[in-house]
């Protein structure tokens, strides 16, 4: 491999000190073995390739946008996330990346925590992205979508917007609701579910069947009735978010909670210390023990 340009990554030209449970390959460097070597055809975790096509129908609909001026962008606004660790959603995009949104900042997230160059605004990264998203969702091609109010985007496998978008949820996805609260792929199936208020539902493009919605609290009533985020990872997992907690989800054709949840999302996912966790007003004292995510 050639030294790469991004001072996070291994291949960076200037050595840095790393302890044991500090390396890992940053997204430069994965880029860089895919360029040189391909990308793996199979699923590392066995999930079938062989999934159906749930692709939504493309409609046309004309939104102004309004736009922003990144040239105003002020990188000493930056937020702390473990002051007010509450995601708006989380996603892993076509390319391997996992991004996680919040206000008009997003993380770009790594196996121990986030890269050091973040948060950024999303107004600086993602061409026409709204703010305050409600939820995002992958599908089988490589797209991701985002989704605020009665609005949804469409981007591709590095994060570039597709042309045509946004578009309105209720002309273009048969029988969806407007202001999602969030959205995943479930690993049992590989099909797509949304999550809005209390209820959730598993979408198909021809419309829903009438068993759907379902109460969240069916999953487990330890869930609360409203869940901020939710996402498959590229581990395979899928996990639910609600306040300053995460959920970690299993279960053979009906969803579970595992044991040992819910964990601090702080502490597990943005390397947040206990002693910021503390100081969170969102953080709840009652649950304190967690173990590896």
């Amino acid at each position: 491999l050639k030294h790469s340009k991004n001072r996070n990554a291994l291949m960076a030209p200037f050595y840095q000190t790393y302890s044991n449970s500090g390396i890992h390959l940053h997204n430069d460097d994965i880029q860089a073995l895919q360029y040189l070597y391909g990308t793996e055809e199979a699923a590392e975790f066995n999930i079938s390739s062989d999934v159906p096509d749930y692709s939504w129908p493309n409609v046309e609909v004309s939104v102004n946008m309004g736009g922003k001026n990144n040239s105003d962008s002020n990188q000493f606004e930056k937020v702390n996330i473990c002051n007010n660790p509450v995601l708006d959603t989380i996603t892993v995009i076509g390319n391997g990346s996992t991004y996680a949104f919040q206000g008009k900042w997003y993380w770009r997230l790594n196996q121990l925590s986030y890269d050091k160059e973040y948060p950024r605004k999303i107004s600086d990264d993602w061409d026409g992205l709204a703010d305050d998203l409600d939820a995002a969702v992958g599908d089988n091609k490589g797209n991701t979508y985002f989704f605020k109010d009665d609005l949804y985007w469409l981007y591709n496998a590095d994060g570039k917007r597709i042309s045509g978008y946004p578009k309105r949820i209720s002309v273009g996805l048969v029988d969806l609701p407007d202001n999602l609260d969030a959205a995943m792929i479930w690993s049992y199936d590989q099909q797509p579910y949304f999550f809005k208020g209390k209820f959730y539902w598993k979408y198909s493009r021809w419309g829903m069947h009438n068993i759907w919605p379902r109460l969240i609290t069916a999953i487990s009533p330890n869930l609360p009735d409203r869940i901020d985020a939710a996402f498959q990872w590229t581990n395979g997992e899928n996990y639910i978010f609600a306040g300053p907690y995460y959920y970690r989800i299993s279960g053979w054709r009906s969803m579970k909670v595992m044991s040992g949840y819910p964990r601090l999302t702080g502490e597990w996912w943005f390397g947040c210390s206990v002693a910021e966790n503390l100081k969170s007003p969102f953080y709840n004292k009652s649950l304190q023990n967690y173990a590896e995510k």
